[in-house]
């Protein structure tokens, strides 16, 4: 009966993320005959910037609401959530302020000029439904999150589409965006209401206390999640400084088209592979085996997909998006390698946490954030687009067959204890 449940709970999630993963995709074909690369480019910039901050919204307060069993302070502790998310979305708007009023920014952040300011808005907007969906999860409402990731994902399809019939340009997706969002997180805290009084909101020593009783979560985890929200969007932020908003607008469709079917596939057979990986070793199970037969069923899964990207891409971006779009096919087709590979490796890296090797993953993390920076900074020589995601490609693909080996390796060195421990009995 656990089993039965658990399996609808995960489906449900799973399906609310898969329908507004479509929902997106679907509407793409729309906005690229609506919005031109250039404005697509100047709205990437402003989420790019976002997502920077947004696995850290909530200083990781929100992931912490799952742990207490009392209700009154899981209550707390999403008060505490969306403090930390105001204070810091505060922080951002005045510094933003300040950058924008005292320095010349490139001329693709000038375009967008006080528009920038938006993007702490709509960072709070994302810190308040992650700590909603966090407090649903709470209270196993998981249709509930599901009809938000939905709504969420609907609307700003929907507003972005409107705008764009309106010629708006690039505001217009920044419009459709917030509104869209707007109307998300309303649902959340409406949805959240039964639980929720407005006393917990107070601001008293107790509050102060449970904050400070669950300090390692904004130190430790929201710092990692900080470097992995930069390495997801340097490429488009250095797009657009060294090529302009175009560039930055073409290879902005690219990556999102390619990685979320692609994402939401390698989140799930993660979530199963730590599970596995657990409970074989909680039988003393080898692990290695396993790995193996996950890396070649993923490697068959991936592999058409991936063909055809690379081989066709062009070709069915400008039939798909409109000829101006040909181009993001061209960057699909360079990236496909990459893309192949790290879909392997981030499916069964989870395998390290099942491990318990913290440590080593916060090497990681730190490591695939140096290496991207480092392919994006060009003091100097200013290559072609094309190459510098050549380039991008070629490395990541590197980066990620040597993520594989370190997981193989520490399958061998857990079978190997296994070996030993049979051995001495």
């Amino acid at each position: 009966m656990f089993n039965k449940s658990l399996f609808k709970n995960i489906a449900t999630l799973a399906g609310g993320t898969a329908i507004g993963q479509a929902l997106v995709l679907l509407s793409s074909p729309i906005l690229t005959r609506l919005y031109t690369p250039e404005e697509f480019g100047f709205y990437a910039i402003l989420i790019s910037i976002v997502s920077i901050f947004t696995p850290a919204v909530c200083g990781k307060y929100d992931v912490s609401i799952l742990i207490p069993s009392s209700e009154k302070e899981a209550s707390r502790l999403f008060a505490v959530s969306i403090y930390f998310a105001l204070s810091l979305s505060v922080f951002l708007l005045l510094t933003s302020f300040i950058i924008i009023s005292a320095f010349q920014l490139p001329y693709s952040y000038e375009v967008v000029g006080c528009w920038l300011l938006m993007f702490p808005i709509i960072l709070f907007q994302y810190g308040v439904t992650s700590a909603a969906s966090y407090y649903l999860n709470k209270f196993e409402k998981y249709s509930e999150i599901a009809t938000g990731k939905i709504i969420q994902a609907g609307l700003v399809a929907v507003f972005s589409i409107i705008f764009g019939l309106m010629n708006l340009g690039y505001q217009g997706l920044i419009l459709g965006h917030v509104l869209g969002m707007v109307f998300s997180t309303v649902y959340f805290l409406h949805k959240c209401r039964p639980w929720l009084n407005i006393r917990v909101f107070t601001l008293n020593k107790e509050l102060f206390e449970l904050t400070a009783s669950y300090k390692d979560y904004p130190i430790y985890n929201a710092s990692t999640s900080l470097l992995n929200g930069l390495q997801t969007a340097a490429p488009t932020l250095f797009m657009s400084y060294y090529y302009g908003g175009a560039i930055a607008g073409l290879y902005s469709i690219s990556n999102k088209v390619v990685n979320a079917p692609l994402s939401f596939i390698s989140s799930a057979v993660s979530q199963v592979n730590l599970k596995t990986v657990i409970e074989r070793r909680g039988s003393s199970i080898e692990v290695t085996p396993f790995f193996f037969k996950s890396v070649l069923n993923l490697m068959l899964v991936a592999i058409l997909p991936v063909s055809i990207l690379f081989f066709y891409g062009e070709v069915l971006f400008s039939f798909i998006f409109g000829e101006e779009w040909g181009v993001a096919g061209r960057y699909a087709s360079v990236l496909a390698p990459a893309l192949g590979v790290r879909f392997v490796a981030s499916s069964l890296v989870s395998t390290l946490n099942a491990f318990q090797l913290n440590k080593v993953i916060a090497i990681i993390n730190i490591s695939i954030t140096v290496t991207v920076l480092s392919v994006f900074y060009m003091p100097e020589i200013i290559i072609s687009d094309v190459e510098l995601i050549g380039k991008y490609s070629l490395v990541l693909s590197v980066f990620y067959l040597a993520l594989l080996f370190v997981v193989y390796s520490f399958c061998i060195a857990n079978d190997r204890k296994y070996e030993y421990a049979k051995k001495s009995s």
